[in-house]
């Protein structure tokens, strides 16, 4: 069941080496989130999950690596101790909490999830009450931020319904509303807002099945995007619960996107199952025209060769007045001939015999 979770933004600019010169700047958002993981540690949870957004439906066991080098810095953290040569497969988001929970010291079991934008509501409950049957006692850490449309200069721009949005979620979080805040959240506004949290966020949702307290640590708009930090709510789910089976059909309502769906063990003994729906994306490669490609030496003749020829033809005409001039193309197949001064030109196609 889970005991306790963290809530925190994502922003690679969290991490010193990549904010450079800028680091100080978020110190205050810096060690709210130390707070916040601080919280989730002291609950003495046996695993600590990590949910974050991510371009699909994927989950990451203990070793997964992340880096930040995409981000110019040569810095790489794990979910635990990493095999040597692993290749980094984290998203950005989860990469932030991995580092998160090294500043906090965090040894034990930890696993990752990365929920996609276009992830149903209902799937992302159903996660979360999966992943808290995944031990006795489960910690997560849950990456997301607000709406980056909150002003003119914010990445999307301003969209006059962000800041109610955030209002909203923020106040889920702050009194641990995972019924009527958190989970009432609208995933098509929160995609048009350019809002990660709304999919992990509702993943928590469904975990925290019960009686929960919650505190706001910060909150803010930075830069056009608004980030929040709360405290860990404690949840205690009801004794006995069990989570409820994989629903085939959940999907993003109008999306448009295909899906694939694998149900994977749960974790730590547990029967249960979670669901991953990965979005799937097409590629398309264009080849030239095979038809272009033939007649491309028939072009080359026409347009470039034979206005040289006549030119070249109408030169010895116009310094041999008397004189005819008939000139043959290369091709075999094209005959030009000019006779000066009565400026006729005829133009026939034959075929080329060898020279005797």
């Amino acid at each position: 069941m889970l005991v306790a979770a963290a809530v925190c933004p994502c922003p690679p600019l969290l991490v010193p080496e990549v904010a450079s010169g800028a680091a100080a700047e978020l110190d205050d958002l810096r060690a709210a989130c130390d707070t916040a993981v601080r919280t989730v540690l002291a609950a003495r949870p046996e695993l600590l999950v990590l949910v974050g957004p991510g371009p699909g439906h994927e989950p990451f066991e203990q070793g997964a690596v992340g880096s930040f080098q995409p981000f110019g810095v040569e810095l790489r953290v794990s979910l635990g101790a990493a095999a040597d040569g692993a290749e980094a497969s984290l998203p950005p988001s989860l990469a932030v909490g991995a580092w998160l929970l090294e500043r906090g010291g965090w040894s034990g079991p930890v696993r990752g999830l990365a929920v996609p934008d276009y992830l149903d509501p209902q799937l992302c409950a159903e996660n979360g009450r999966h992943l808290a049957a995944a031990a006795e006692r489960v910690g997560m850490l849950v990456l997301g931020e607000g709406s980056a449309r909150r002003s003119v200069k914010a990445p999307g721009y301003l969209d006059e319904r962000a800041e109610g949005f955030d209002a909203l979620a923020a106040r889920g979080l702050a009194q641990a509303d995972a019924d009527g805040g958190l989970a009432a959240l609208d995933d098509a506004l929160a995609h048009e807002l350019m809002a990660s949290g709304r999919a992990p966020w509702q993943v928590l949702a469904g975990a925290a099945a019960g009686g929960l307290r919650g505190a706001l640590l910060y909150e803010a708009a930075r830069t056009g995007s608004a980030t929040s930090s709360p405290a860990g709510p404690e949840a205690r789910p009801p004794p006995g619960a069990t989570p409820a089976p994989p629903d085939p059909h959940a999907g993003r309502r109008g999306a448009g996107k295909r899906r694939q769906e694998a149900v994977l063990p749960g974790a730590g003994g547990s029967s249960g199952g979670l669901t991953v729906s990965p979005g799937t994306t097409g590629l398309s490669v264009f080849r030239p025209s095979i038809v272009f490609l033939a007649l491309s030496p028939a072009l080359w003749i026409w347009s470039v060769y034979l206005p040289l020829v006549a030119l070249s033809a109408i030169s010895v005409a116009l310094s041999s007045p008397e004189s005819m001039v008939e000139l043959c193309l290369p091709a075999n197949s094209v005959a030009l001939s000019l006779a000066w001064p009565r400026a006729s030109l005829r133009l026939s196609v034959r075929p080329m015999t060898a020279p005797s």
